[in-house]
Protein backbone atom coordinates (compact mmCIF):
# COMPACT_ATOMS: atom_id res chain seq x y z
CA UNK A 1 0.00 0.00 0.00
CA UNK A 2 1.40 3.69 -0.90
CA UNK A 3 0.24 6.53 1.61
CA UNK A 4 0.72 9.61 0.02
CA UNK A 5 1.74 12.75 1.81
CA UNK A 6 -2.60 14.01 1.54
CA UNK A 7 -3.14 10.70 3.42
CA UNK A 8 -0.27 11.54 6.25
CA UNK A 9 -0.84 13.44 9.40
CA UNK A 10 1.79 15.00 12.06
CA UNK A 11 2.19 13.39 15.48
CA UNK A 12 4.53 14.14 18.38
CA UNK A 13 6.07 11.63 20.19
CA UNK A 14 8.66 12.08 23.29
CA UNK A 15 12.08 10.32 23.10
CA UNK A 16 14.48 9.72 26.24
CA UNK A 17 13.20 10.13 29.69
CA UNK A 18 13.92 13.11 32.41
CA UNK A 19 15.69 15.91 31.42
CA UNK A 20 16.96 14.22 28.20
CA UNK A 21 13.09 13.99 26.67
CA UNK A 22 13.17 15.51 23.37
CA UNK A 23 9.72 15.89 21.28
CA UNK A 24 9.99 14.45 17.95
CA UNK A 25 7.49 14.73 14.47
CA UNK A 26 6.42 11.92 12.95
CA UNK A 27 4.05 11.65 9.59
CA UNK A 28 1.98 8.56 9.63
CA UNK A 29 -1.07 7.61 7.98
CA UNK A 30 -4.82 9.05 8.29
CA UNK A 31 -7.32 6.68 10.70
CA UNK A 32 -9.27 5.43 6.78
CA UNK A 33 -5.86 4.43 5.85
CA UNK A 34 -5.03 2.70 9.11
CA UNK A 35 -8.92 0.94 8.98
CA UNK A 36 -8.24 -0.35 5.53
CA UNK A 37 -4.53 -1.68 6.61
CA UNK A 38 -6.60 -3.40 9.51
CA UNK A 39 -9.09 -5.14 7.71
CA UNK A 40 -6.60 -5.94 5.05
CA UNK A 41 -4.35 -7.44 8.25
CA UNK A 42 -7.28 -9.56 9.62
CA UNK A 43 -8.50 -11.06 6.38
CA UNK A 44 -4.77 -12.08 5.45
CA UNK A 45 -4.12 -13.67 9.47
CA UNK A 46 -6.29 -16.30 9.07
CA UNK A 47 -6.48 -16.21 13.32
CA UNK A 48 -2.83 -16.15 13.46
CA UNK A 49 -0.96 -13.85 15.60
CA UNK A 50 1.80 -11.62 15.08
CA UNK A 51 0.75 -11.13 11.00
CA UNK A 52 2.57 -7.94 9.87
CA UNK A 53 2.43 -5.78 7.17
CA UNK A 54 4.57 -2.87 5.48
CA UNK A 55 2.74 0.38 4.33
CA UNK A 56 4.99 2.72 2.58
CA UNK A 57 8.37 2.45 4.18
CA UNK A 58 7.77 3.54 7.86
CA UNK A 59 4.58 2.21 8.93
CA UNK A 60 4.15 -1.54 9.81
CA UNK A 61 0.81 -2.91 11.43
CA UNK A 62 0.53 -6.42 13.41
CA UNK A 63 -2.21 -8.28 13.43
CA UNK A 64 -3.20 -9.47 16.90
CA UNK A 65 -6.68 -12.31 17.44
CA UNK A 66 -8.58 -12.69 19.90
CA UNK A 67 -7.01 -13.85 23.58
CA UNK A 68 -6.90 -14.39 27.09
CA UNK A 69 -4.78 -14.68 30.01
CA UNK A 70 -5.79 -16.74 33.37
CA UNK A 71 -5.14 -15.45 36.91
CA UNK A 72 -4.94 -17.28 40.30
CA UNK A 73 -4.62 -16.64 43.82
CA UNK A 74 -2.06 -18.55 46.09
CA UNK A 75 -0.69 -18.07 49.12
CA UNK A 76 3.14 -17.42 48.68
CA UNK A 77 4.16 -19.54 51.52
CA UNK A 78 1.87 -22.59 51.01
CA UNK A 79 1.14 -22.61 47.70
CA UNK A 80 -2.39 -22.88 48.60
CA UNK A 81 -4.59 -22.19 45.98
CA UNK A 82 -7.13 -19.09 47.56
CA UNK A 83 -9.25 -18.34 44.63
CA UNK A 84 -10.22 -20.49 41.31
CA UNK A 85 -9.13 -19.43 38.06
CA UNK A 86 -10.19 -16.62 36.43
CA UNK A 87 -10.22 -15.79 32.80
CA UNK A 88 -9.53 -12.30 31.12
CA UNK A 89 -10.31 -12.03 27.61
CA UNK A 90 -7.87 -9.22 25.58
CA UNK A 91 -9.75 -7.93 22.67
CA UNK A 92 -9.06 -8.53 19.06
CA UNK A 93 -6.34 -5.45 17.62
CA UNK A 94 -3.79 -4.24 15.17
CA UNK A 95 -1.24 -2.11 16.23
CA UNK A 96 0.41 -0.07 14.39
CA UNK A 97 4.30 1.17 14.30
CA UNK A 98 6.38 3.94 12.59
CA UNK A 99 9.56 2.25 11.62
CA UNK A 100 12.66 4.68 11.10
CA UNK A 101 15.19 2.54 9.77
CA UNK A 102 16.49 1.85 13.52
CA UNK A 103 13.32 1.73 15.85
CA UNK A 104 9.73 1.06 15.82
CA UNK A 105 7.40 3.02 17.53
CA UNK A 106 4.17 2.47 18.84
CA UNK A 107 1.76 5.55 17.53
CA UNK A 108 -1.80 3.64 17.23
CA UNK A 109 -4.38 0.59 17.12
CA UNK A 110 -7.07 -0.22 15.53
CA UNK A 111 -9.67 -2.10 17.88
CA UNK A 112 -12.54 -4.31 15.95
CA UNK A 113 -15.03 -3.77 18.23
CA UNK A 114 -16.80 -1.43 15.78
CA UNK A 115 -17.37 -2.23 12.36
CA UNK A 116 -15.46 -0.88 10.86
CA UNK A 117 -12.37 -1.30 13.68
CA UNK A 118 -12.13 2.13 15.70
CA UNK A 119 -8.37 3.94 15.27
CA UNK A 120 -7.31 4.98 18.66
CA UNK A 121 -4.14 7.21 18.42
CA UNK A 122 -1.65 7.02 21.09
CA UNK A 123 0.63 10.42 20.98
CA UNK A 124 -1.44 13.64 20.30
CA UNK A 125 -1.51 15.21 16.92
CA UNK A 126 1.76 17.72 16.21
CA UNK A 127 0.03 21.50 15.53
CA UNK A 128 0.17 22.61 11.93
CA UNK A 129 3.28 24.90 12.58
CA UNK A 130 5.10 21.79 14.00
CA UNK A 131 3.91 19.53 10.81
CA UNK A 132 5.11 22.05 8.17
CA UNK A 133 8.41 21.71 9.63
CA UNK A 134 9.17 18.57 8.53
CA UNK A 135 6.68 18.16 5.64
CA UNK A 136 8.91 19.35 3.10
CA UNK A 137 12.26 16.85 2.75
CA UNK A 138 15.45 18.97 2.73
CA UNK A 139 18.18 18.10 0.59
CA UNK A 140 21.58 16.66 2.52
CA UNK A 141 23.32 19.60 1.46
CA UNK A 142 22.56 23.42 1.18
CA UNK A 143 24.55 26.70 0.61
CA UNK A 144 25.19 28.94 3.60
CA UNK A 145 28.49 31.29 4.06
CA UNK A 146 28.14 34.28 1.42
CA UNK A 147 28.93 37.15 2.99
CA UNK A 148 27.00 39.83 3.71
CA UNK A 149 27.68 43.95 5.87
CA UNK A 150 25.92 44.62 8.90
CA UNK A 151 25.58 47.52 11.08
CA UNK A 152 25.95 46.72 15.10
CA UNK A 153 26.35 48.84 17.79
CA UNK A 154 29.50 47.58 19.76
CA UNK A 155 29.99 48.99 23.60
CA UNK A 156 33.32 48.88 25.07
CA UNK A 157 33.86 46.55 27.74
CA UNK A 158 36.87 46.52 29.91
CA UNK A 159 39.40 43.31 30.29
CA UNK A 160 40.55 44.40 33.45
CA UNK A 161 36.45 44.43 34.89
CA UNK A 162 36.10 41.02 33.66
CA UNK A 163 39.57 40.08 35.50
CA UNK A 164 38.47 41.53 38.37
CA UNK A 165 34.61 39.79 38.55
CA UNK A 166 36.44 36.38 38.41
CA UNK A 167 39.02 37.02 40.99
CA UNK A 168 36.37 37.76 43.28
CA UNK A 169 33.61 35.70 42.17
CA UNK A 170 36.08 32.62 40.77
CA UNK A 171 35.16 30.78 37.08
CA UNK A 172 32.33 28.61 38.06
CA UNK A 173 29.28 29.46 36.77
CA UNK A 174 26.71 31.50 39.23
CA UNK A 175 23.76 30.00 38.19
CA UNK A 176 24.20 26.47 38.01
CA UNK A 177 27.99 25.85 39.42
CA UNK A 178 29.67 24.51 36.33
CA UNK A 179 33.06 24.73 36.60
CA UNK A 180 34.97 24.24 32.74
CA UNK A 181 37.84 22.68 34.09
CA UNK A 182 35.93 19.78 35.92
CA UNK A 183 33.89 19.24 33.15
CA UNK A 184 36.41 19.17 30.21
CA UNK A 185 40.29 19.23 32.27
CA UNK A 186 42.94 21.66 31.57
CA UNK A 187 42.37 22.90 28.36
CA UNK A 188 39.11 24.98 29.28
CA UNK A 189 40.39 26.01 32.91
CA UNK A 190 39.09 29.45 34.29
CA UNK A 191 36.87 29.89 30.68
CA UNK A 192 33.32 31.66 31.85
CA UNK A 193 31.38 34.08 30.52
CA UNK A 194 31.12 37.56 32.74
CA UNK A 195 27.28 38.64 32.64
CA UNK A 196 26.43 42.55 33.65
CA UNK A 197 23.43 42.13 35.43
CA UNK A 198 22.58 45.34 34.02
CA UNK A 199 23.43 44.94 29.97
CA UNK A 200 25.38 48.01 28.66
CA UNK A 201 22.90 48.62 26.04
CA UNK A 202 20.66 49.48 28.09
CA UNK A 203 22.28 52.44 29.24
CA UNK A 204 23.81 53.45 26.25
CA UNK A 205 26.45 55.46 27.17
CA UNK A 206 29.94 55.47 29.55
CA UNK A 207 29.19 54.96 32.99
CA UNK A 208 30.78 53.19 36.26
CA UNK A 209 30.67 49.47 36.62
CA UNK A 210 31.99 47.37 39.94
CA UNK A 211 33.00 43.94 38.91
CA UNK A 212 31.84 42.84 42.65
CA UNK A 213 28.08 43.90 42.27
CA UNK A 214 27.78 44.85 38.25
CA UNK A 215 29.15 41.50 37.08
CA UNK A 216 28.83 37.56 37.60
CA UNK A 217 30.57 34.88 36.23
CA UNK A 218 27.75 32.66 34.02
CA UNK A 219 28.37 29.54 32.08
CA UNK A 220 27.25 30.22 27.90
CA UNK A 221 24.08 28.49 28.67
CA UNK A 222 23.14 29.95 31.75
CA UNK A 223 24.62 33.42 30.08
CA UNK A 224 21.69 33.05 27.20
CA UNK A 225 19.05 32.32 29.43
CA UNK A 226 19.35 35.10 31.28
CA UNK A 227 19.01 37.37 28.30
CA UNK A 228 15.97 35.27 27.12
CA UNK A 229 14.01 38.27 28.83
CA UNK A 230 14.21 41.71 28.73
CA UNK A 231 15.55 42.73 31.63
CA UNK A 232 17.67 40.17 31.99
CA UNK A 233 16.91 36.51 34.43
CA UNK A 234 19.26 37.17 37.52
CA UNK A 235 21.79 34.22 38.34
CA UNK A 236 19.20 33.76 41.67
CA UNK A 237 15.88 33.56 39.40
CA UNK A 238 18.11 30.87 36.69
CA UNK A 239 18.72 28.50 40.16
CA UNK A 240 14.87 28.19 40.96
CA UNK A 241 14.42 27.27 37.71
CA UNK A 242 17.00 25.08 37.09
CA UNK A 243 15.56 23.58 40.70
CA UNK A 244 11.73 23.29 39.94
CA UNK A 245 12.87 21.79 36.56
CA UNK A 246 15.38 19.54 36.97
CA UNK A 247 16.32 18.96 40.53
CA UNK A 248 20.58 18.92 41.25
CA UNK A 249 22.26 20.39 38.62
CA UNK A 250 24.18 17.76 35.90
CA UNK A 251 27.04 18.20 33.78
CA UNK A 252 27.41 14.84 31.52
Amino acid sequence: MIVSMAERRAILIERGQGRKTRSETLFVPHDSVLVDAAIELRAASDGVKGTYGQYEQQCVGVYRPPRSYSTQTVDPFTREVLSPTTTHPIREDCEFYHWDGTRLTSFATAFFETDPPTIVLHPKLATAIQGDLFATPIERSRMEGAPCTLEVSSYERDPMLRAACIRHHGSDCAACGMSFGAVYGAIAEGFIHVHHRQPLGAIGAEHAVDPVTDLVPLCPNCHAVAHMQDPPLTPEEIKTMRGEMNGPPSHE
